[in-house]
């Protein structure tokens, strides 16, 4: 039992180790690609300084609010050449001269916003262009100051784009190595969780980091340098932002005692109104996702306080097993502190670069400490189904004990059952063997025999083990004592081959007697126990005069 219970430990560790393998290799792969792209020698320029006010001071591309016009005087222009750039939370209109060359495009604006979220704009320009003026119209309908054009370059298109890819790939891989991971997370709650061995904690952990995943690659910006529909990407990054915060808590609710179980509910519930006010407001057109985000961010302010609590909880209660849990959640908060810092003082255009990191450790650690718990309640459940099978199972053979076989014959007495054939066995010479030949040889007898009897009985009935010497088989039917004389047939045989093989140094020798119960009203199945129990005296001691 033992044995074939670690090989299913082992088999589910090799399934968690495996999955985190392929994490790991695909982590390498990517940045090594991501390396090799950006490895390529630039065919292009940093033209965000070249930009120009109305009134000739230098623009200004951070803290966009309102209406705002800029304006460049291009270079000498060579073939093959674009002026390509990213803008945050702006509508934009680009002119070349006096013609407009590009507007951004407008989508209905109850699903997807007043503006694109962060898109990426790139204009051809030819040798012509020389010298020519070139205009941004730039426009927040927010006015928030959340505006802002973090990047101008100039220079090959595809140069550019490849830089852009290999700057963008490695955050897009752990990306969806997060969202694969709770999609894997979520696949192992259904298979296990029909087992009763895990519980609902596996399938929040998996939404989590699902959602974390979409948001997180929607964000990540390489998909709008590859196919610019950015409104579509921005509207899917908002949505998952905001269902974050549930499946987290409710997964550290149930994972850990330290976490109020009031408080994680409470900030659910506001969670989840506050996802439903959003989604309202913006499909009704009153008001979108990003005029909503301070509501997502007292959401997530009051979700991180709800967290700190716990954690300190845990700390001052020197809980040792939720160190792995807490190590991940100061790696989350320390990652995000770090691409804050980094983003304020200009070191990174990457917003979340250290923020994946964090999270992957994140689903790590406590990936490895839930499915620590797991197969530790997984070792408790099969130990308590041996436990189970013990009360009900003889230890020896492996029989049906006497216990069962009490509760079955109180079980046919309440039903009222008819044609019910009690048969019982009992082993001659035991006491011989064990005194002459040990208690070994003894107990292999008995093996021998309770093989043959659940052999021979397997399509009759059930067969007990009801003392040190003596087997009951119990059979209910109709036409049920044609059958049993079909049992005995194949159990004689049976015997009849062990005697033959000569494995004891005695010949086996087992007294049967038998009686069936055609209708309780008449006779009751203990007397009917009593009669097949004194036919199987009277046969062991005929059995005794043969020689």
């Amino acid at each position: 039992m033992e044995k074939q219970l670690d090989n299913k430990i082992l088999k589910f560790l090799w399934l968690y180790l495996s999955i985190f393998g392929v994490v790991l290799i695909t982590i390498f792969i990517s940045i090594t690609m991501s390396g090799d792209l950006q490895k390529q020698e630039k065919e292009f320029i940093d033209y965000s300084l070249n930009w120009y006010t109305d009134d000739g001071k230098a623009a200004t591309l951070n803290n966009i609010s309102g209406e705002y016009t800029i304006y460049t005087i291009l270079p000498e222009i060579k073939r093959g050449t674009s002026l390509y750039f990213n803008f945050k939370t702006l509508n934009v209109e680009i002119y070349r001269g006096e013609d407009c060359v590009y507007k951004t495009p407008t989508f209905e604006k109850r699903f997807f916003g007043q503006t694109p979220g962060s898109y990426f704009v790139s204009v051809p320009l030819s040798e012509q262009d020389s010298g020519v003026i070139i205009k941004l119209k730039l426009s927040n309908p927010y006015h928030d100051e959340s505006g802002k054009v973090p990047q101008i370059l100039l220079g090959n298109q595809d140069n550019i784009l490849l830089n852009q890819i290999g700057g963008k790939f490695f955050g897009f891989c752990i990306s969806v190595i997060i969202a694969f991971l709770g999609l894997c997370f979520i696949v192992m709650f259904i298979i296990f969780h029909k087992q009763k061995i895990v519980g609902f904690e596996l399938l929040y952990i998996g939404l989590f980091a699902f959602c974390m995943g979409i948001f997180m690659f929607t964000d990540c910006k390489l998909l709008q340098v590859i196919y610019p529909n950015a409104h579509l990407y921005h509207m899917i990054a908002e949505m998952f932002m905001m269902l974050i915060i549930s499946p987290l808590l409710l997964f550290l609710g149930k994972m850990y005692k330290t976490y109020s179980s009031k408080a994680v509910m409470l900030v659910c519930a506001v969670s989840s109104i506050g996802f439903v006010i959003n989604f309202m407001l913006n499909v009704t057109g009153i008001r979108d996702y990003h005029e909503m985000v301070t509501l997502t961010h007292i959401t997530y302010g009051v979700a991180i306080i709800c967290i700190a609590l716990g954690i300190v909880r845990s700390i001052k209660e020197s809980i040792k097993e939720h160190v792995f849990h807490n190590i991940g959640v100061l790696g989350i908060c320390c990652s995000a502190i770090m691409d804050i810092v980094m983003l304020n003082f200009g070191m990174s255009i990457e917003t979340t670069f250290f923020t994946r990191i964090g999270v992957l450790l994140f689903m790590f650690l406590e990936g490895t400490e839930l499915l620590i718990n797991v197969l530790k309640e997984y070792r408790e459940i099969e130990k308590n189904k041996f436990l189970s099978r013990l009360a009900y199972h003889d230890g020896l053979t492996d029989l049906l004990n006497r216990t069962s076989f009490t509760e079955e014959i109180k079980r046919l007495e309440d039903e009222n059952c008819e044609n019910v054939l009690i048969a019982i066995f009992d082993v001659n010479n035991l006491k011989h063997i064990n005194d002459n030949y040990g208690h070994a040889k003894g107990d292999a007898l008995i093996v021998s025999v309770a093989q043959v009897i659940r052999k021979s009985s397997e399509m009759f009935g059930k067969c007990y083990r009801t003392g040190g010497d003596e087997f009951i088989v119990i059979g209910v039917g109709d036409d049920v004592e044609n059958r049993f004389n079909l049992v005995m047939e194949q159990f004689y045989a049976n015997i009849d081959k062990i005697n033959n093989l000569k494995e004891f140094p005695i010949e086996i020798k087992v007294a049967m007697g038998y009686c069936i119960s055609q209708n309780q009203d008449d006779v009751g199945l203990h007397d009917i126990l009593e009669e097949a129990d004194s036919r199987m005296y009277e046969n062991k001691k005929k059995l005794k005069l043969i020689v």
